[in-house]
């Protein structure tokens, strides 16, 4: 088994009000994910996003369970302690939603470590 830890990704800017985004897709053969840091920024100046929070067994919140909701202060930042420290299978994503706000109002980054093979 082979370990990647503090594996981080670029910033991803959720899409347009009420898109799915995917911000994690723990993807490949026999390969688990497990999320070491996660936190939202709304780069507005002075209007409160509203974010959701999906685990899904592919890349749509529909077919998802939602985890988290937050209303984000304009030029502020949380973190989704939902996700932090949670393991995902191959298969597993997580979505972002943003119910308010136009594409690119808020940005998401995420770190991780990777696992493959077995356990």
């Amino acid at each position: 088994m082979a370990i990647q830890s503090n594996v981080g990704q670029a910033p991803v800017n959720l899409a347009a009000s009420a898109a799915d985004t995917v911000l994690l897709a723990a993807a490949g053969t026999n390969n688990r994910q497990a999320v070491t840091g996660f936190s939202v920024f709304n780069k507005t100046a002075s209007t409160s996003l509203i974010l959701k929070v999906y685990e899904s067994p592919d890349t749509t919140s529909a077919s998802g369970k939602q985890v988290a909701a937050y209303t984000i202060p304009g030029n502020s930042s949380v973190d989704i302690v939902e996700c932090i420290g949670q393991g995902y299978a191959t298969g597993q994503s997580i979505i972002g939603i943003q119910t308010t706000g136009s594409a690119g109002d808020l940005s998401a980054k995420l770190t991780y470590t990777a696992y493959t093979a077995g356990s």
